[in-house]
């Protein structure tokens, strides 16, 4: 299924990952606590487990313990927030082009529609302004959200790079989690899919399965 063509810029929007990153002085760097689990991962933390899709780099004839051997984890929490983040193995994080990974809220009075509003508001202000736009994949369905694409055609710290990442919120009775991919390359114009760092058609897909296999419940 093609993408939607009603790109909508957004003008004035920090970088997702700067919304979904603690502060420096409330983060704790510890191991994951993350397991396998069904062929994808569980990350229990927060006082919440979430179910995600194992990273789509990881072969499909991988199995159990020995997908935790394909990537490399950076896990952060505070009091009330937690962030785990994922990329290839050998890669430099700063240089990985492909990242993935969850932001997990402690919170039972999250409405996970302002959440993603604010994260849509925030996203633009790292981006050359004309050069940042969204697409929602499909309407809202009940009190379930629909992924979204955040494009950002080049960074203003970096007008040489730029970056598309898919989103997708789950709710608990205790708190919520987005669970994000992040694609990296060179600047782009983000009206044309084709120069896009990674097909749009993967793209979409990708998307469409983190909200498929992504589950959070209360942890045992």
């Amino acid at each position: 299924m093609p993408l939607p063509r009603n790109i909508l810029s957004l003008a004035g929007l920090p970088m997702l990952f700067a919304l979904l990153t603690l502060p420096v002085a409330a983060q704790i760097r510890s191991e994951p606590p993350l397991a396998a689990a069904d062929g994808g991962l569980v990350l229990t933390t927060m006082g919440q487990r979430l179910h995600l899709p194992a990273p789509d780099w990881v072969a499909a004839n991988i199995e159990g313990e020995a997908v935790l051997s394909s990537f490399e984890a950076v896990f952060r929490s505070g009091d009330v927030e937690a962030d785990l983040e994922l990329y290839g193995n050998g890669a430099v994080y700063a240089l990985a082009t492909t990242r993935y990974g969850a932001h997990v809220v402690r919170d039972a009075e999250a409405v996970p529609a302002s959440y993603r509003d604010a994260v849509v508001d925030g996203f633009g202000r790292a981006c050359v302004p004309g050069l940042v736009a969204f697409i929602q994949l499909g309407d809202d369905p009940d009190d379930v959200l629909a992924p979204l694409l955040l494009v950002c055609g080049a960074q203003t710290a970096d007008t040489r790079h730029g970056e598309i990442m898919a989103i997708s919120l789950s709710k608990s009775e205790a708190g919520l989690a987005i669970v994000h991919q992040q694609w990296r390359g060179a600047a782009f114009d983000p009206a044309r899919a084709e120069d896009w760092p990674a097909a749009p058609e993967a793209i979409e897909a990708r998307a469409r399965a983190l909200q498929a296999g992504t589950t959070l419940t209360l942890a045992d």
